[in-house]
């Protein structure tokens, strides 16, 4: 995707994108060239106010920023996340750190309810791309999450309830029944 097929996208589409690994090495390159956030929003065509916003709230990006532009008062230095249901790559029971080069995991995607998980369009393609109903795995994913706050959909990908620390922990907290 070029520039200015990112630029026609809404703004949940650029942060979509902006997540995306081929987001991420653009913003990189970006940074590496010496842009600053309110050129990479204005290359984006969003408010400087958002790429700030997108810091804060998406570890993902904020990692990416923080290793070319110096931390300040305002930066993303605190990335502590409030609870909520989220899609973890690579959890594992003893390491629960934010970022992958850590030895730790990743956060894909978060959301306030299991509703929201489940009709999640992630979850529905994953179950798709299995050739699986996930109706079949409903009443499963209730129960983990509700008794142990964790349901595994593969060696991969879990759904976690959980908040992260100011240093990008994640951790795992009782869900809500």
């Amino acid at each position: 995707m070029d520039l200015s097929e990112i630029q026609k996208l809404l703004v949940e589409g650029k942060l979509e994108w902006l997540q995306s690994h081929a987001g991420l090495i653009q913003l990189s390159d970006w940074l590496s060239d010496n842009a600053s956030l309110r050129r990479v929003a204005k290359l984006l065509i969003i408010d400087s106010k958002t790429i700030y916003r997108w810091r804060r709230s998406y570890p993902v990006i904020a990692e990416v920023i923080a290793s070319y532009l110096p931390a300040t008062k305002d930066t993303s230095a605190n990335l502590a996340r409030p609870a909520a249901y989220r899609i973890i790559v690579g959890y594992n029971h003893s390491t629960l750190r934010q970022y992958p080069q850590s030895g730790g995991c990743s956060i894909h995607s978060e959301y306030v309810t299991l509703k929201e998980v489940w009709e999640s369009e992630f979850i529905t393609n994953y179950f798709i791309s299995f050739g699986v109903p996930k109706a079949d795995y409903l009443s499963d994913f209730l129960r983990k999450v509700s008794h142990d706050s964790v349901y595994h959909l593969s060696n991969l990908f879990s759904i976690v309830y959980t908040d992260v620390s100011k240093l990008g922990v994640i951790r795992v907290l009782k869900a809500h029944s």
